[in-house]
C-alpha cells in the first residue's frame, strides 16, 4: 500500500510540479479537437508575477496534488481531460453567444462594428467552430441598426452572393450614403420656415 502511494507522489513530483513550473514560464493552449488534446503555446515567457500571483499559483499546485493524490496517472489524465472540456465547451458557448448578440448601435461605425464581429467569428474558429459564409452574412445584415434596412432589403432583393470583405465594402459606402442622409434630415428639422 505504502509503495503505490509513494509511487503516485513520486509521479506528481517527477512530472506533475516540473510541468507545473514550465508552464507557468510558458503558458500553452491546451485544447482538445476530435478526441485529440492540442498544445499550443500563448506568448512569451511570463515572469514570476506579483506575490499574489505566486501565492496564487502554490495554491493551485497544492490543489491539484490533493486532488490527484490517490489517482492513477492515467486516472489523472482523464479527469484532466474532462476538466478541459467542460472549459471548452464553456469558451465556445459565449464565444457563441457575443457573435449572436452583437448588435451594431445606431450611429457607430460600421468599421469597428465590422471588426468586433470579425473578431468573434476568429474566436469561434479558434475553438473549431466554422461559420459558413452565408450564415455569416445573414448575421451581419441582421445586426445593423434600422437605418441600414434599405441596404439590407436591397441586398436580400438582389439575392447577392457575395463574400464578407465585399460585404464589409458595400457597407462603408453605404455608411457614407447613410450619414448623408442624416446630415440632410438634421439641416432640415433645424430649419424653420417663416409664413
Amino acid at each position: 500500500m505504502s509503495s503505490s502511494g509513494t509511487q503516485k507522489d513520486s509521479f506528481f513530483e517527477d512530472v506533475v510540479n516540473p510541468y507545473m513550473n514550465e508552464l507557468k514560464m510558458h503558458p500553452k493552449e491546451l485544447r482538445l479537437v476530435d478526441g485529440e488534446l492540442q498544445i499550443k503555446d500563448v506568448q512569451g515567457p511570463k515572469g514570476e508575477g506579483s506575490l499574489e500571483d505566486r501565492m496564487e499559483n502554490k495554491s493551485l499546485e497544492a490543489e491539484l496534488q490533493k486532488r490527484f493524490e490517490h489517482h492513477d496517472p492515467c486516472d489523472m489524465i482523464r479527469e484532466l481531460k474532462v476538466i478541459f472540456e467542460t472549459h471548452a465547451a464553456v469558451e465556445s458557448y459565449e464565444a457563441s453567444k457575443q457573435f449572436f448578440g452583437c448588435m451594431m448601435e445606431e450611429g457607430s461605425s460600421v468599421s469597428e462594428h465590422m471588426f468586433a464581429m470579425s473578431g468573434h467569428a476568429k474566436k469561434l474558429s479558434d475553438l473549431g467552430i466554422v461559420i459558413p459564409n452565408q450564415l455569416g452574412i445573414h448575421r451581419v445584415l441582421q445586426s445593423l441598426p434600422p437605418s441600414y434596412k434599405n441596404f439590407v432589403m436591397n441586398y436580400n432583393m438582389q439575392n447577392m452572393n457575395k463574400e464578407l470583405p465585399e460585404l464589409f465594402s458595400m457597407l462603408k459606402s453605404a455608411e457614407v450614403e447613410i450619414q448623408k442622409e442624416h446630415q440632410v434630415l438634421m439641416v432640415n428639422k433645424t430649419t424653420k420656415f417663416k409664413k
